[in-house]
């Protein structure tokens, strides 16, 4: 009578991991679901995919200027496919709290520097400055690349000074929240 009474509870199981008689009854939560996806490992694809576009683009800007109008196109069809990949090819990732975006700030800023040498180059080489100033000599035009090299390092060095890695807004809305945080523990 016992395994009677189990077995009219649950239909026809003996026990809760058979699998139900109607699938139609039991449909799958969305934890259910994302945990038979894969796991999504880390951003280290996605940052190394976003470098290499960015190393395309400042690298041979001034040999190919559509460049950056290709890699706009490209991140805004790649934002969409990414949010997609992620909704529904993969578990949902665990939120972290970080300070910054790690090492890849700084390779960022050497591809930067490496950048503004590799455009002065290509300048001097393709022959932009002797169309410009025809009367200009070879020694000329070598002392104005590194002349217009040297500027784009000072212009590159007052904006990195001049714009703040954090927002006037932002810093403000953080010490409103700390302080906010504070009082709270203050009274409990």
């Amino acid at each position: 009578s016992e395994l009677a009474d189990r077995t009219n509870s649950t239909g026809n199981r003996l026990s809760w991991m058979d699998p139900p008689d109607d699938y139609h009854d039991a449909p799958l939560t969305q934890g259910e679901i994302e945990s038979c996806m894969q796991k999504y490992e880390d951003t280290f694809q996605d940052y190394q995919e976003m470098f290499i576009q960015f190393g395309y683009v400042v690298l041979f800007s001034s040999a190919f200027p559509l460049a950056a109008m290709c890699a706009l196109i490209n991140n805004v069809i790649e934002i969409r496919s990414d949010a997609f990949k992620l909704c529904t090819g993969s578990q949902r990732p665990f939120g972290q709290r970080v300070d910054s975006i790690g090492q890849w700030q700084n390779v960022m800023e050497a591809m930067g520097v490496l950048a503004i040498i590799v455009n002065c180059y290509l300048i001097g080489q393709c022959g932009q400055l002797q169309r410009l100033f025809p009367s200009l000599s070879s020694e000329m035009a070598i002392v104005l690349v590194v002349i217009l090299e040297h500027f784009a390092f000072l212009l590159k060095y007052v904006l990195q000074v001049a714009i703040p890695d954090v927002p006037a807004w932002v810093a403000e809305e953080m010490a409103k929240l700390e302080y906010q945080r504070r009082e709270a523990f203050k009274r409990h």
